[in-house]
Order: structure tokens, then C-alpha cells, then sequence
């Protein structure tokens, strides 16, 4: 006579959830193509030398990048420099790209919170890396010189200074960067408002002080700004 049917298989089948990585890949490369077509890659003088910086696109001919600038040598303008802010870090470039609607913040809660986001990062040959990275972020100090409360980022997540970090939907968190011992992530409406300061696109009077002084603006900038 045939052996019995084992139930206890065909029941651990339908209670095991179908594999998903094949879903999460997709995701991540469909935000990947968002994400890359509002960044551009562009050698600048920092600290650290003169290397790609990723930038996020603020306007038509116009990015923002930022890098550490405490050595008065990082001050100096390559070609595509147009401002820098040595406080912040926070550094204008010109692009050939043409205007294109800047990623649109994300809208986070306040509280501490664990999550993925999608860092997107320069590589040595001038590409942008994406790629999902599970992080801790945790309500922190103002960070002084962009006069903005910054997210404390957690030491084990292995993201460097200068990495823009994004959502699932293309949404920019905000963007990685050193503040004393701490390294923080400085939010995505921060970032726009320190680098319209730094254009003059935008009226900031009664706003407080960025970190910014102001300056005349070279010839290439009002160009670029309007």
C-alpha cells in the first residue's frame, strides 16, 4: 500500500513567506535611476584632496556638494567651483545638466527610528553608487554651522562624509557630514536652504544666520542663477 502523505511540508510551504530580493533589487534600481539622474559627480578640492564629489542638482547649470574645508588650501576654486562655504563645507558647481525639479525632501518623524535608506556615493571612475544601507538615526544637536537640528547617524553604519542619503521613493533624506566628533545627517530642507543662501535665489532675511557670509557674486554665478 503507498506510505501516508506528510502533511507537516505542504503546511510549512504556505506559511513561508515568498522570497522578496528579487522584489527589493527592483526597487532600489528603479529609485537608483531617479536618484542618479539628479546627482552629477565632479572633481573638487577638499581636505582630502582633490577627488569626485557627488552633487545634487539645485537649479538649471547649478549643484551642491559638500566636503570638510578647514584647511585654507580647500578654499581654492577648481574650474566648475562657483561659491564655497567653509563652515558648512557646503560647495556650488557648475553643470551642463539642464534645470530638473530638485529631489523632494522626505518627511521623517522626530523621534528615533532604525530604517533603510539608499546612500548614493561617488566612485573612484565618476559614477554614482547606489545602494541600501540599514541605519539608526537619533534627534541631535544643532549642528552650528547649518543652524539646523542634525540627525546623529549610528557608528556602524559605514557611510562616509559627503554621501546623500534617499528613501525608497527617491525622496532625499539629507546629506552625511562631520560636526565635531559627531557624524550626523544634516536634513534635506536644511541642505536646500543653506545652498539657496549660498546662490541668492532665495530671500533668507529674518531667517538667523546659516553659517554663510555674504558675497559678491562672480560673474559665472549671477550667469548660472539668474
Amino acid at each position: 500500500s503507498p506510505a501516508p502523505t506528510n502533511p507537516v511540508p505542504p503546511l510549512l510551504a504556505q506559511l513561508a513567506p515568498p522570497a522578496r530580493f528579487s522584489e527589493l533589487a527592483a526597487e532600489i534600481n528603479a529609485a537608483g535611476e531617479r536618484i542618479r539622474g539628479s546627482l552629477v559627480v565632479i572633481p573638487l578640492k577638499a581636505d582630502d584632496g582633490v577627488k569626485p564629489r557627488a552633487a545634487v542638482q539645485i537649479g538649471a547649470g547649478v549643484a551642491a556638494a559638500v566636503a570638510s574645508l578647514a584647511s585654507e588650501a580647500s578654499l581654492a576654486l577648481t574650474a566648475q567651483s562657483l561659491a564655497t562655504d567653509r563652515p558648512s563645507g557646503l560647495m556650488l558647481v557648475a553643470t551642463d545638466a539642464p534645470e530638473i525639479s530638485r529631489p523632494r525632501p522626505a518627511a521623517l518623524r522626530s523621534e528615533a527610528m532604525s530604517l533603510y535608506v539608499i546612500a548614493a556615493a561617488p566612485t573612484p571612475h565618476g559614477q554614482i553608487d547606489v545602494r541600501p544601507v540599514y541605519v539608526s538615526l537619533y534627534p541631535g544637536a544643532v549642528a552650528p554651522a547649518w543652524r539646523s537640528p542634525a540627525w546623529d547617524l549610528s557608528a556602524d553604519a559605514e557611510i562616509t562624509p559627503g554621501t546623500f542619503l534617499f528613501t525608497s521613493a527617491a525622496e532625499l533624506i539629507g546629506v552625511t557630514v562631520r560636526t565635531g566628533e559627531r557624524l550626523a545627517v544634516v536634513p534635506a530642507p536644511a541642505f536646500y536652504a543653506a545652498a539657496d543662501a549660498l546662490t541668492g535665489v532665495t530671500d533668507v532675511s529674518g531667517t538667523g544666520w546659516m553659517g554663510i557670509e555674504a558675497i559678491s557674486l562672480s560673474p559665472r554665478l549671477a550667469a548660472a542663477t539668474g
